[in-house]
């Protein structure tokens, strides 16, 4: 989902697709940590409670309304583990094993 479409569900209280985006946004920091697990990166030590992770995402969706949301839930898990803030070239995409690879 673009960050515009994002805000605007947000900003006209659309709850279901609010709840769309957030429960989507909580099953990618789940799926990360799953994937961490035999990546050898870190893995998010805690995962943020709903309204902060929205309020994380809406600053990110205002900050950048060009972005995806996927955008800013990786930026988060960056700002959540030890290596800190994104590669420059982008984020959890540009890394080696990122996204798994399906298996056979």
């Amino acid at each position: 989902m673009e960050c515009g479409a994002y805000l605007q569900y947000r900003k006209a209280s659309n709850s279901d697709m609010e709840a769309a985006a957030g429960q989507w946004a909580f099953g990618y920091l789940s799926a990360y940590n799953m994937w961490s697990a035999g990546s050898g990166r870190a893995p998010v030590p805690q995962i943020p409670e709903y309204p902060t992770v929205l309020a994380y995402l809406d600053k990110h969706c205002r900050d950048a309304p060009l972005a995806k949301v996927r955008d800013g839930v990786e930026h988060l898990i960056y700002e959540l583990t030890p290596q800190g803030s994104p590669p420059p070239d982008g984020p959890i995409k540009s890394l080696p094993g990122w996204p798994p690879e399906p298996k056979k």
